[in-house]
Order: C-alpha cells, then structure tokens, then sequence
C-alpha cells in the first residue's frame, strides 16, 4: 500500500486531537463541543485507518476488543474524574488531563508508524498492522470519557470558574 491522500488526513486528525488536548492540560473551562473536538478528531482518525486497512484479512473481533477496552476504560475515566461545573456559561473544567494529552500522543505516534511503513513500501513494517486498532482504542477512550462527562454534566454542583 502507498502514500496516499488519507494518510494526510490522518495525520491532521491526530495534530487536531492534540492540539484539543492542549487545553485540557493547561486547565482551561472547556465548552461541550470543545469537550468532543478530541473524541471527534479521534473518530475521524480511526474511521480513516479503517479504510486504509479494508483490504486485510484481519479477524474483526480485534477491532471490536480494541473498541470495547477503550470505551470501558473511557467511561471509567470519566465517571471518576473530578469536574468543576458552571452551568451559567456552561462549562467544565476538568484537572489537568495528562492522561488525555498521552492517549493523543499514542494516537499520532500510531499514525506516524502507518505513514512510515507506507513510505517504506515493500519491507515488512511489523507495528504498521496494529496500528488501526490502536486508534480504534485511543478514539473509544476518547468518546466513553466525554461521554460519561457528559452524563454527569447535569447533576454537578455549581462552581463559579470565572473566581476559581
């Protein structure tokens, strides 16, 4: 398989999901669709490996272990992440998300692989064929923990952000 248009799209999806968890780890107020710009960004990331990797023979059981493992471990974190919610300009600020900023970074170092063993060609790059399911666990992560902030946006106490 070679270097193609999609693996300029991977690429900047996984630079934007990055760049969204940027400001996690700076400790900023996050709005609700800059809350889902990493699960999104991610998404997209996975969807695209996806269709890179049609075409191999690969049992679909790992996909969906990768999927199920994220969301479980996405949900888990979410749902025990301490937030701080103002519902008058709704926001949420969560700690400083170092965990979000390195599930990120393993998300580009995944794409960087795929583009890597794309340039190589015809020697055999053994980590380009985990890569799909690497994002398929890293965009899950990403979903089940916004989605489970999500949930419990509603029911937080309210905190003024503009004081704290």
């Amino acid at each position: 398989m070679a270097f193609n248009v999609l693996h300029f799209v991977l690429f900047a999806c996984a630079l934007l999901c990055v760049r969204f968890t940027l400001g996690e780890v700076r400790h900023r107020p996050l709005t609700r669709p800059r809350l889902w710009a990493p699960s999104l960004a991610s998404g997209a990331c996975a969807l695209t490996f996806a269709f890179i990797h049609l075409g191999t023979h690969q049992p679909p059981w790992i996909i969906g272990a990768a999927a199920a493992i994220g969301l479980t471990v996405g949900l888990a974190r979410g749902f025990t992440l301490p937030i701080q919610v103002d519902q008058q300009i709704d926001k949420v600020r969560l700690p400083r998300a170092r965990a979000s900023l390195g599930i990120a970074l393993v998300l580009l170092a995944a794409v960087i692989v795929e583009i890597a063993g794309s340039l190589i060609g015809t020697v055999p790059f053994f980590f380009r064929q985990f890569s799909p399911e690497i994002a398929t666990l890293c965009a899950c992560m990403f979903i089940g923990r916004a989605f489970a902030i999500r949930l419990r946006w509603r029911y937080m106490p309210y905190v003024d952000l503009h004081r704290v």
